[in-house]
């Protein structure tokens, strides 16, 4: 292998993206590959198997070749993974046509052959480009695009409140301004007929502005509730009680109509 698919090999293993089994595996098929006239990279080798979704790979194989050319997917180019969870993974991009940074989260391939996972997909960007509040990540722009659903967020360079405590207790006054200015978004939510039903530290980016000033912004309404549009609140649903359990009123758990005051 070269160097570029060696560093990609370590990458793939260090982000637990596969195992290193598998990584192996691939290898020895590129290798073989490489021997007759259809050779394969090591990167097509893995989204082909199955081990890595195509924007995971271009997003390494952009970190793997340093000097190379960033892989863009519907005008942003991926910079570097920022996150992942159940959906699915958020980047870090750039908006070409507007030169800015934002935040591209990806719906997993595996996921869209289900209609389901699509609608609630899209019910996350749609409930959050309804508000416009300086403590809620707003929404940029969404579609599908070389077969990928995306949808592009403003950019917060911090960290996430979980994060936060995980450095330790915050005190007081800090923790009744960070309440002070989620209570706020929410209550902006609520007064445009949103629930966001899954408020809890993981959903909360902190950030630190140049004059010391701290922001909170909630992010997620992926379990949002739209008074206007029950048959997008039913996506969401799929006969459990929504949300997570830690973090839920008693209302909440018990599966009863819920507003904004919980």
């Amino acid at each position: 292998m070269n160097r570029s698919d060696t560093v990609f090999a370590n990458l793939v293993v260090q982000k637990r993206l596969a195992s290193r089994e598998q990584v192996d595996e691939c290898i020895e098929i590129v290798k073989k590959a490489a021997q007759t006239q259809t050779p394969t990279t090591l990167a097509d080798t893995m989204v082909g198997k199955g081990y890595l979704s195509r924007p995971d790979a271009d997003a390494l194989l952009a970190q793997a070749q340093p000097g190379g050319t960033t892989k863009r997917l519907a005008g942003y180019e991926l910079i570097s993974e920022l996150g992942r969870g159940g959906m699915g993974v958020v980047y870090k991009a750039r908006q070409v046509t507007m030169e800015r940074i934002v935040a591209l989260k990806i719906l997993r391939p595996s996921l869209t052959k289900d209609k389901t996972y699509i609608e609630r997909f899209f019910h996350e960007a749609k409930s959050a480009a309804k508000l416009n509040h300086p403590n809620i990540i707003h929404v940029i722009d969404a579609g599908l695009a070389d077969g990928y659903h995306f949808f592009a967020m403003e950019f917060v360079d911090g960290c996430t409140l979980a994060e936060r405590l995980q450095q330790g207790r915050l005190d007081e006054p800090e923790a009744l301004e960070i309440a002070r200015q989620i209570a706020l978004a929410l209550s902006h939510a609520q007064q445009h007929g949103i629930v966001h039903r899954d408020i809890k530290p993981e959903n909360i980016m902190l950030s630190i502005d140049e004059s010391g000033i701290e922001t909170a912004k909630v992010l997620d309404f992926g379990l949002a509730k739209l008074r206007e549009s029950p048959e997008l609140n039913e996506v969401t649903l799929q006969g459990t009680v929504i949300g997570t359990p830690y973090y839920m009123s008693p209302e909440q758990i018990l599966g009863e109509d819920i507003d904004g005051r919980s």
